[in-house]
């Protein structure tokens, strides 16, 4: 079932100046109103459709660990993720959407990942905060809000409730492992035994991705870290949660450069850098103590990929 249109049916996806939106009835259907036909080329460009089970990695960390994003995160955690409307909440913490410099980009670029990894396929939300254009209708300009789409479906009963304690702990992975440490996309694909990171043969051998890379874990919606947004003492570049990765033991063999894609390397994206994935080390303990742990695996042609742009006479070391 389609959330988004199931909810929205009688009402409009838009502000109505001057007039209450619970007051108006049934009107035009909101997809007719909205005119909305590259939808599906987004869908198409973040990873959603076809037949590719993998999703896209391209978060920044920069993004990730804004104080203002994850004091955001921590509060979207704690309630139903949209109201009636399927309207996300004010977040005044977040960056706004005309950002500009560093955190350009950053409110759609993180919300894209929260929610897709949080939601399943089919499902959508709107952000008030985000309007993309307006369109006329009726003798009048309507605001068209930015509507951002399921994907992976680690929480969908978060559209009607708080998370719960594993629901936290998925989609906190599932950020994680679509971090790229150069803000690079690219397809991934995840796994675990959540039902919803299963893959079938099928899926598998057209699409394969035989390279296992690392895998995440953490909980970014219950740290107690104290944030800039609320205590101006605090450096806005302390960490705001702890997150943690391991490297699958293929990578340093198949491919050692793949590190400067990923975030598992040590001093990388801001995460706790764990070692090898289930190798006893006097720092790491196997099995890792977190039942939410993803796995991400990436496609050869991906494995390889070029060096960020470095000063004249930089030479890049692998970690």
């Amino acid at each position: 079932m389609n959330l988004g249109i199931t909810l929205l049916r009688c009402a409009s996806p838009f502000v109505f100046i001057g007039m209450s939106l619970y007051g108006l009835g049934c009107m035009a259907d909101p997809e007719e109103m909205s005119a909305d036909p590259e939808d599906v080329v987004v869908r198409e460009a973040l990873g959603y459709a076809g037949g590719d089970p993998g999703t896209a990695n391209h978060l920044r960390p920069v993004v990730l660990m804004n104080h203002g994003v994850q004091e955001t995160t921590r509060a979207l955690g704690k309630a139903a993720l949209v109201n009636t409307n399927a309207y996300l909440p004010a977040m005044p913490y977040m960056p706004s959407a005309s950002a500009t410099g560093e955190m350009a980009g950053a409110r759609q670029e993180f919300l894209e990942v929260l929610i897709g990894c949080a939601l399943p396929d089919g499902v959508y939300v709107y952000d008030p905060g985000h309007v993309e254009r307006y369109i006329y209708f009726n003798g009048s300009f309507f605001p068209v809000y930015k509507k951002y789409f399921g994907d992976v479906g680690l929480a969908p009963e978060w559209t009607n409730r708080k998370l719960e304690l594993q629901e936290k702990q998925w989609v906190t992975a599932c950020v994680l492992a679509r971090t790229n440490r150069y803000g690079e996309t690219i397809q991934i694909l995840l796994e675990g035994s959540h039902p919803a990171l299963a893959h079938t043969e099928d899926e598998l051998a057209e699409y394969p991705y035989p390279v296992r890379e690392s895998k995440t874990w953490g909980n970014m919606f219950d740290s107690t870290v104290t944030l800039s947004t609320t205590d101006p003492s605090v450096s806005p570049s302390a960490l705001p949660f702890t997150a943690y990765i391991c490297s699958d033991p293929q990578i340093p063999v198949l491919a050692p450069d793949a590190l400067f894609r990923e975030c598992d390397a040590m001093d990388a994206c801001g995460f706790n850098y764990m070692g090898e994935c289930c190798v006893p080390t006097p720092w790491h303990v196997c099995p890792i103590t977190f039942t939410a742990t993803i796995r991400a695996s990436v496609k050869q042609e991906d494995v390889h990929v070029p060096f960020p742009d470095l000063p004249a006479g930089w030479t890049p070391v692998i970690p």
